[in-house]
């Protein structure tokens, strides 16, 4: 199976560094949307939290050196 993902904006931001987890961040920036999805998003207001799914197309492919966090070891 294949899933194709087309964007439909982007967040703009000024920060220099980003922080590996939003519950630790304070950071906010603007969702900048593509003009033709403008009547789909009738009705959100300023401040009021959604769920945007992304895509970091700037990150190195995964490698378990990255993972900071380390799955338990089960035994079997």
């Amino acid at each position: 199976m294949k899933i194709a993902m087309k964007p439909i904006g982007y967040v703009s931001h000024d920060a220099k560094e980003i922080p590996r987890n939003w519950k630790v961040s304070d950071l906010e920036g603007d969702l900048i949307m593509d003009g033709t999805y403008q009547d789909r998003i009738l009705g959100i207001g300023a401040g009021q939290e959604i769920f945007v799914l992304f895509h970091f197309h700037k990150s190195p492919e995964f490698s378990e050196k990255f993972m900071r966090i380390k799955p338990p070891i089960h035994d079997r």
